[in-house]
């Protein structure tokens, strides 16, 4: 499937010249497609022949450009090669655990423990590294559904959103970007997806495992004061489970 989707625009290349050679030979033997020149404007086709054969030939070209929501109806085979990040597919369609309610329990049995910091107080500049995991507390093994709303499918528990917040009255981080999400005082510090088949090689969760997460944070021109380190558990539609935090210092 994946050889001859990609030979479609070959396949139109070849078939536009062949209608252009066909309209020339047509010009050139005298038949009765003309080209009219009138005084004071450009060239306009007399004949509806070349008309045609150009929306033709354009028609043919476009169907040949690969389009995101063509790709998506080809089946895995045709699908995007895997990417470091995954890319939403903008197909629109929900999440298999979410459209029959298999999320419902991994949601529910899933807690977010941490985030612990590797140091307590750090010099400006450095990099600080924060630990956190999401818990399986039911009595029972848990299968996780895929989800196939990303370029590729996965086996997701979930997404994680982190925030940065420096606390006390000015809650200006110059060491971050202007151009960074804010919500309050908080800075946006990255999130993930939670694929566990990526993080732990298997689709299942058995009692009391974790899947363990990880985040270093530079605090480079950060002023010296107290901040906060939250970390959001998130469901893949957006909505908050828990919020956890811990603080630090910059000296």
């Amino acid at each position: 499937m994946e050889v001859a989707y990609r030979a479609i625009p070959m396949v139109a290349a070849a078939v536009v010249l062949l209608i252009a050679a066909v309209v020339f030979l047509g010009i050139a033997g005298g038949c009765s497609t003309q080209i009219r020149i009138e005084p004071g404007r450009g060239g306009r086709i007399a004949s509806g022949l070349l008309g045609t054969a150009l929306f033709l030939g354009g028609l043919v070209t476009w169907l040949s450009i690969p389009s995101p929501s063509r790709r998506a109806t080809l089946g895995p085979s045709a699908s995007l090669a895997p990417t470091t990040t995954a890319a939403p597919v903008r197909s629109g369609e929900p999440a298999a655990g979410e459209r029959d309610g298999a999320m419902a329990p991994i949601y529910a049995a899933l807690r977010l423990e941490g985030p612990e910091a590797d140091k307590a107080v750090v010099k400006s500049g450095e990099t600080i590294t924060f630990s956190y995991r999401l818990v399986n507390r039911a009595k029972a093994t848990l299968s996780v559904p895929e989800n196939r709303r990303y370029s590729r499918p996965f086996h997701l528990v979930g997404t994680i959103q982190r925030w940065v917040e420096r606390l006390g009255p000015d809650s200006t981080i110059p060491g971050i970007s202007e151009q960074i999400i804010r919500s309050g005082g908080s800075y946006a510090a990255g999130g993930e997806i939670a694929c566990i088949q990526m993080i732990l090689g298997k689709t299942t969760l058995d009692p009391d495992e974790a899947v363990p997460l990880k985040k270093g944070l530079s605090t480079q021109d950060y002023p010296r004061g107290e901040y906060r380190f939250i970390v959001e558990y998130k469901t893949d539609e957006g909505k908050v489970l828990q919020q956890r935090n811990v603080t630090f210092k910059v000296r």
